[in-house]
């Protein structure tokens, strides 16, 4: 997953892609559990995926949708975020988890089939 963006880079060029037609949906452990957030630019984070896409893209300027995985372990860092990311979800974690990934799964189909990314943001956490 460190390496995304030679993936990433590749299917660029395969589909003669532009970085702003690319939009990627990853795990963010800066928010909270549950939430999500679209950006349209920005740089890498402490993500270090997100990074590799950023430097193989050679561009900031993708669209992103972060999903939230941010829990009182790594709030308090009483684990790792390695250890945590390689862990299995816990029970209780699951329903919010899969209700996340299903908002964000709309909201990208929402965007492919021409709706505004502004009018997604706002009812993204509803």
């Amino acid at each position: 997953m460190n390496l995304s963006g030679e993936s990433v880079k590749q299917l660029a060029r395969k589909y003669s892609a532009y970085p702003e037609d690319i939009f990627v949906a990853f795990d963010d452990a800066d928010i909270p559990l549950g939430k999500l957030r679209i950006k349209t630019e920005g740089s890498g984070g402490t993500h270090n995926g997100m990074k590799n896409i950023v430097s193989e893209l050679n561009s900031q300027n993708f669209k992103r949708i972060k999903v939230g995985m941010k829990c009182p372990e790594l709030e308090d860092r009483s684990i790792n975020i390695k250890d945590k990311v390689l862990s299995k979800i816990e029970y209780e974690d699951k329903p919010l988890l899969q209700k996340s990934i299903r908002t964000a799964a709309k909201a990208l189909l929402d965007y492919l089939k021409g709706a505004d990314i502004d009018k997604i943001k706002l009812h993204l956490n509803d």
